[in-house]
């Protein structure tokens, strides 16, 4: 799907594999969503966003706990209107990373279209 006016951008910033895979056809079966780039790159994606804001991203806990804490200082100094999601592996995280100021979180073994599009959906 091409963005449009109606269309929710999405980038992904996360390491190949079948969970990266699986996030990709989850965002790309949402007919409101657009997904705009796929990375396993922070500083790609800071660069990315600093040049073109996403309306959301996904980040993934494998990129680093320390590495994503920084990230988000970054995204709220420089991107604040793109709402932050990080998937994570346990439920004890998920504290961690909303005190961090992201969002929302994944929890990745229970992901599902129910759960992603609350995590991504934006209040216009």
């Amino acid at each position: 799907m091409s963005p449009d006016a109606r269309s929710i951008s999405v980038m992904i910033i996360a390491p190949a594999g079948i969970w990266r895979d699986a996030l990709v056809s989850l965002v790309r079966a949402q007919p409101d969503l657009a997904l705009r780039s796929v990375t396993d790159d922070l500083t790609a994606a800071r660069s990315e966003l600093a040049q073109a804001p996403v309306h959301a991203l996904i980040a993934d806990i494998g990129l680093g706990e320390g590495e994503l804490a920084a990230f988000a200082g970054w995204l709220h100094a420089n991107a604040p209107g793109v709402r932050c999601v990080v998937a994570v592996d346990a439920q004890s995280q998920q504290d961690g990373f909303r005190t961090m100021g992201v969002h929302a979180t994944l929890l990745k073994g229970c992901l599902d279209e129910g759960l992603l599009r609350a995590s991504v959906d934006l209040a216009h």
